[in-house]
């Protein structure tokens, strides 16, 4: 079993996501211009995309979605946008889209598993979205109960779950929460058993 596969530059602030087979590593270089490169498991290896993001992101989040590599974030100014990089025929699309969020600040996301919608929140906020990338099309979900900073978001079975906390007078605190997608409904799930900023999670099956 690979245990040191190492990227192939050092990488900082950057995001990545599974597509397929593949785990896929953008932007987080120096530069004005966002590299990626894809990690295939049956190659043990890393290896660059040939064509770069088309538009420089300095605030996104990545999805898989469809069998594509989904951008989400922005740029210079604050106006969300989307970026679509679909490995079939190596092509990037920058994606208009109607009903788009004003703002997006460190933004997260969580694809379902029928790759039907991807979820994204922002830092510091409570408001949930949801894209429909077969329809190309933005809607609100429920708001969250609580502000989440510096944490993320991940699909675990039916449910999201949003981890990180908010800041208070008294300190930081640490709080997760799950979404009910079929009932559109928050729900409390308590705090995490130690306190972490600027982190990520991700759903993993244990076989005991």
């Amino acid at each position: 079993m690979e245990t040191n596969v190492l990227l192939q530059i050092f990488r900082a602030f950057h995001s990545g996501c599974q597509v397929n087979s593949q785990f896929y590593a953008v932007g987080g270089a120096t530069g004005s211009i966002l590299c990626v490169e894809f990690y295939d498991p049956h190659k043990s290896g890393w290896t660059w995309l040939k064509k770069n993001v088309p538009r420089m992101m300095y605030n996104f989040t990545t999805s898989g979605c469809n069998s594509k590599l989904i951008l989400i974030g922005s740029g210079q100014s604050s106006s969300v946008f989307l970026q679509c990089y679909n490995p079939a025929i190596d092509q990037w699309t920058v994606v208009r889209s109607p009903n788009v969020p004003r703002h997006l600040s460190a933004p997260v996301s969580a694809t379902l598993a029928d790759e039907s919608k991807i979820f994204v929140s922002g830092d510091n906020t409570k408001k949930l979205y949801a894209f429909d990338p077969n329809k190309n099309s933005w809607s609100r979900a429920a708001d969250m109960n609580n502000l989440h900073s510096n944490g993320n978001l991940v699909l675990l079975g039916n449910e999201l779950f949003h981890t990180g906390g908010h800041w208070e007078e008294d300190g930081y605190w640490d709080e997760m929460e799950s979404y009910d997608i079929a009932q559109n409904t928050w729900n409390p799930r308590g705090a995490l058993p130690h306190l972490w900023l600027y982190h990520g999670c991700a759903a993993i099956f244990i076989n005991e």
